[in-house]
């Protein structure tokens, strides 16, 4: 919150020397890093959703781990995340191994098939893999996102409530 209001005092500061004669090209040249910077953040923070391009199934066939998760999911679920791991194994068949993979209250194992969905199928408006969950209503999804060249795999857990798992590929 005080960097966010930081970044404002500093843009008015800007605006302010803009105004006068004597400041005013400092001004305007300080508005315009300021502002190509925050465009470059932003840029570099974006998710990186994949809505053009499919993933390959090179990209995707392979072992892939759960580097970060929400710590209230892990509250909830009553976990400790030094001792949390999750893995989901993609194969080539269409087929994956789910290990410990969180899901609303707790984690579910399992083995079934999966499928890529193309963006203006899925709620994310981004490719998804997506995993049946009989006997739960709704599938699994895990959006599909790159930046810089590598992909990770998202997955929201307990709807609203904002709690996500984030994977990415260890092994092919």
């Amino acid at each position: 919150m005080i960097i966010v209001l930081a970044f404002f005092a500093w843009i008015l500061h800007c605006a302010i020397l803009c105004f006068r004669a004597r400041t005013r090209k400092r001004g305007f040249v300080s508005l315009g890093i300021t502002l190509g910077v925050t465009a470059l953040f932003q840029w570099l923070a974006g998710p990186g959703r994949m809505t053009a391009e499919p993933p390959s199934m090179d990209e995707i066939v392979g072992t892939w781990e759960c580097y970060d998760v929400s710590p209230e999911f892990l509250r909830t679920a009553g976990l400790n995340s030094k001792d949390f791991s999750s893995k989901l194994i993609f194969k080539s068949d269409s087929s994956v191994t789910v290990e410990r993979m969180p899901d609303e209250t707790d984690t579910v194992s399992f083995s079934r098939a999966w499928e890529l969905t193309p963006p203006e199928l899925t709620p994310a408006g981004a490719w998804t893999i997506t995993i049946e969950a009989w006997p739960r209503s709704g599938p699994y999804r895990f959006v599909c996102n790159k930046s810089f060249g590598r992909m990770t795999l998202v997955k929201n857990i307990g709807g609203s409530m904002g709690y996500s798992a984030h994977y990415q590929r260890i092994s092919n």
